[in-house]
């Protein structure tokens, strides 16, 4: 018997000197913001900032979360790359609710802080530990980490011309399959890619402007050296679109204008949007 657990005692030994081979569950819970866009966002990524407001107690659960652990100050807890980048898009679209909840009513978010857009550009947020910008946060450290244009379709900057919030957290296990989703969803959404046959014109989301290098870096050598946000664009399209894509080769491209109102589900029955 007592051979037994010596063999034990020397197997757990040599399994904590090489790791454990087995998969480590996340550490990292988003239960609180899942309940948050559960709730209050509906399945066309509107909020009901009234109602969040009034009950916010899960929002600032979350915040509590994020402003003590990150990536960067507790790796341990996000072994992959996926988990990371989770973390990271979660963060920004958990700070992006807690901000406009905090000054709420608001007609937008430009319109938060001494100057226009200082939501993204003065206000500090608090992510581990460490202060930084929203801007900071989306240009240093998904962007610049990750180079995965994907991320433009699933960070939410709580106005009309943005991705849809999404209702569902991004989890590792399934980032991949959940980025794809929202990068389909968003290209083939005629608001966002308007494939003009008759005009010979395509009108594209201004994030296609914006972050036109985001875009056709990430083609590599698919286009060769004439890379083209449509090029990025035709990957993601139905059939159909890409058909109608097929008619207009030499389209001219336009890029719109950015609504920056609110998405607000007040706002939006105020209005009588079909949203």
């Amino acid at each position: 018997m007592w051979w037994d657990f010596v063999t034990l005692a020397m197997l757990l030994g040599v399994a904590t000197l090489l790791g454990d081979p087995r998969p480590q569950r996340a550490s990292f819970d988003y239960a609180p913001l899942q309940s948050v866009l559960s709730n209050y966002v509906d399945a066309k990524g509107m909020v009901d900032y009234a109602a969040l407001k009034q009950n916010r107690g899960d929002l600032d659960k979350m915040i509590e979360q994020i402003s003590a652990v990150s990536p960067d100050n507790k790796p341990q807890l996000f072994p992959t790359r996926e988990a990371k980048l989770a973390y990271w898009i979660n963060a920004y679209n958990a700070w992006i609710l807690r901000i406009v909840v905090d000054n709420y009513p608001t007609s937008s978010i430009t319109k938060i802080g001494l100057i226009p857009y200082g939501a993204f550009f003065v206000k500090r947020v608090s992510l581990g530990g460490e202060k930084m910008t929203l801007r900071s946060l989306e240009n240093d450290i998904i962007r610049a980490r990750f180079h995965d244009p994907r991320i433009h379709f699933a960070i939410n900057c709580a106005s009309a011309s943005c991705p849809p919030l999404s209702t569902r957290v991004y989890l590792p296990g399934t980032l991949d399959e959940q980025l794809d989703a929202a990068a389909r969803a968003f290209i083939n959404d005629n608001r966002q890619v308007k494939l003009d046959v008759a005009g010979n014109r395509i009108e594209l989301s201004k994030i296609f402007d914006w972050y036109a290098s985001d875009f056709t870096e990430a083609l590599g050598s698919r286009s060769g050296g004439n890379r083209t946000v449509v090029d990025y664009i035709r990957s993601y399209l139905n059939d159909e679109r890409r058909q109608a894509l097929a008619k207009i080769p030499n389209a001219k491209v336009n890029y719109q204008d950015y609504d920056w109102s609110l998405n607000d589900q007040a706002r939006a029955v105020a209005q009588g949007s079909p949203r």
